[in-house]
């Protein structure tokens, strides 16, 4: 029998956070992303090609360092770190500590509980933003969070994407953030700037791709899917390829991989929950909208898999229900 599964939701109040790094010619981070047991990447960048050390620990002594060579913008991976712990970090220019002091956790062990936030579409309203920014980063025990898609208005524009990460600082300099790709983010089929800030892990679970991967937590593995770029196909060439009448689905490879993924995590032994999000979901409460045929075509099979919880966004409101499939989305 799979373990209890709690979801918990949180909405509410961001401020302006004065740093230390604004002064060093840091203009973006130092933030969180692509959490594992043993691996966490820091991302940050700087006005000017330049370097700073990063040093780490388990304590404030900082007793480890890494220095990257020169460079605008810094994605810095930490390997062999200890499964589910809490590990102090900070920027220094030689011994001058140039960044605030923060902390990030690891990934837990298989079997131990852990609590997690989903939010989305965070597009156009700043200050609401930042507000649900703000009581993200009060709740107790979170150890990583979500962002379901519309994470900006117009994902060309790079100053938007400027702001959202300095609103996010608050939350994503302690706490890594997995992204679900939106409809914002793409245009004409790419999502170019959504590929070149997210830094997720697309290589490691074998799908190569920043816009649809795959990761696990605890005894919980999440599959992320792309609904919006060249990864999906028009209704025509749905009709041609698969020989289905929907709005949209999904190009052979990522089809391909979304199986081999799900069906392996369904057999691992460490694996208790299957999750499964995408930014448009299967059903839809919002006036002229209906969620998305194809995730409603996939249920089905996600029934077979024995998936747990799809989570999704694009509303711009909350919805929960139960699919006649018996699976939660919200």
């Amino acid at each position: 029998m799979r373990a209890t599964l709690s979801t918990v939701l949180t909405t509410t109040v961001v401020c302006a956070f004065a740093s230390l790094a604004s002064a060093q010619g840091i203009t973006s981070g130092p933030y969180l992303q692509n959490v594992s047991r043993n691996a966490i990447v820091v991302v940050w960048e700087q006005d000017a090609e330049a370097t700073l050390t990063l040093r780490y620990g388990l304590d404030d002594t900082l007793t480890e360092s890494v220095t990257p060579e020169p460079a605008m913008r810094h994605e810095v991976e930490l390997t062999g770190l200890e499964a589910g712990a809490m590990y102090q970090y900070a920027l220094f220019d030689g011994d001058t500590q140039v960044s605030d002091s923060r902390t990030f956790p690891t990934a837990v062990e298989p079997g131990t509980p852990f609590r997690f936030i989903a939010f989305g579409d965070s597009r156009s309203r700043p200050d609401a933003h930042a507000s649900v920014i703000d009581a993200m980063a009060a709740e107790d025990d979170v150890r990583f969070y979500i962002q379901t898609g519309e994470l900006v208005a117009d994902g060309e524009v790079q100053e938007q994407w400027e702001e959202y990460f300095d609103i996010e600082y608050p939350m994503m300099s302690e706490k890594p953030c997995f992204a679900v790709i939106g409809n914002h983010e793409e245009h004409e089929g790419r999502a170019d700037l959504f590929v070149a800030e997210m830094v997720n892990p697309g290589e490691a679970s074998g799908s190569g791709r920043e816009e649809y991967y795959s990761f696990e937590y605890g005894n919980a593995h999440f599959t992320v899917l792309d609904g919006h770029t060249e990864n999906m196909l028009t209704w025509i060439d749905c009709i041609a390829e698969y020989d289905l009448w929907l709005d949209g689905c999904f190009t052979p490879e990522q089809q391909a991989w979304m199986e081999a993924d799900l069906e392996a995590a369904a057999v691992d032994p460490d694996i208790d929950h299957l999750i499964v999000l995408m930014h448009i979901g299967p059903y839809s409460s919002k006036d002229g909208r209906s969620g998305s045929a194809h995730m409603r075509y996939l249920l089905p099979y996600f029934e077979e898999l024995g998936v747990s919880l799809i989570l999704t966004g694009h509303d711009h409101y909350y919805e929960r229900g139960v699919s006649h499939n018996g699976i939660p989305y919200v």
